[in-house]
């Protein structure tokens, strides 16, 4: 039988944000506990290491032992090989040693909150588009909530093929039959239609997607929560910035991490003037665009645009 959700609305989101943070959590502390056991290979015997060379091959294994990250380029099937290897005292050990980092806890928390956020903004009883695209979601938080909470498919679209292989594990981990992840590329690819979300996107890819958007048939609503945008300075904008403003509005955003309050300050204001003539460029263009800001958060601007016939 499968798992019987609740049926109110607030309790259906609230289980579904802490089903999905807890097992990335898990995940989270399984991949540093991988990382570790790759990094004390050598405490193994000649014994067990010859064992790993036949399952995994010699040469393989030289290349591993090699890699300054081997967790990161190893298949699953080694990391498997890996993991039965070392005793079970010895892994029991080196897990015990591993303990929550407090950054890690506040930084799921933030995330935890700016997707509920999100979904606040973003979940009505019909969207307007036939499927959920989540823009350069990686492991798809926005697009599989929303998919488990309006029964609606989602695609995930990422290019790191990482984050693909993952939103895929969660896939079958969470068994959402709904989600699929595909590896895109915003800048070269044509994004499929939808109801689209982007939960900060980096650099220039808010305005990639903005590009795409207003030139889009079938997609009649686009959710956008921006980033900081260091990364989009040596790009070019269609806002009506000079060079030299659009490039220190860009390193100005990148402030609102800072731990001096002044900075953040400026770092938050010049986001609040590049999304606010996003807004106004897509309002020129004809579409129903608005500004919304999440309160206590660090990159909270979530533009809304809808095509007039929503």
């Amino acid at each position: 039988m499968g798992e019987r959700l609740p049926t109110h609305p607030v309790a259906l989101k609230e289980h579904i944000l802490e089903t999905l943070y807890s097992q990335k959590e898990r995940a989270r502390i399984f991949s540093r506990f991988l990382t570790d056991l790759w990094k004390r290979i050598n405490e193994l015997s000649a014994e067990q290491i010859a064992k790993l060379e036949l399952q995994i091959g010699k040469e393989r294994m030289s290349l591993l032992r090699q890699d300054k990250n081997p967790a990161e380029v190893a298949k699953r099937e080694e990391s498997l090989a890996l993991l039965d290897s070392f005793a079970p005292e010895m892994k029991k050990e080196i897990f015990s040693e591993m303990s929550s980092d407090p950054r890690q806890q506040e930084f799921f928390k933030r995330k935890r909150t700016e997707t509920k956020a999100f979904m606040d903004i973003v979940n009505k009883p019909q969207l307007g588009g036939g499927q959920i695209v989540d823009i350069a979601g990686g492991a798809g938080d926005v697009g599989r909530a929303l998919s488990v909470l309006t029964g609606k498919n989602a695609l995930i679209l990422d290019n790191n093929p990482h984050q693909v292989d993952y939103a895929r594990e969660l896939n079958r981990i969470l068994g959402h039959h709904n989600v699929e992840a595909r590896q895109f590329d915003v800048r070269k690819e044509e994004i499929p239609a939808g109801t689209w979300v982007a939960k900060h996107p980096c650099g220039d890819l808010a305005d990639q997607i903005i590009k795409q958007w207003a030139r889009s048939e079938n997609s009649p609503e686009l959710y956008l929560m921006t980033c900081c945008q260091g990364m989009a300075r040596n790009f070019d904008n269609p806002y009506g910035f000079s060079r030299e403003e659009w490039m220190a509005l860009c390193k100005e955003s990148d402030l609102t991490n800072n731990e001096d309050e002044e900075k953040r300050k400026r770092g938050q204001e010049a986001m609040e003037k590049l999304d606010k003539a996003r807004v106004e460029y897509l309002k020129q263009l004809g579409f129903d665009a608005n500004l919304k800001v999440v309160p206590g958060t660090i990159k909270g601007n979530v533009i809304i645009a809808k095509k007039k016939s929503v």
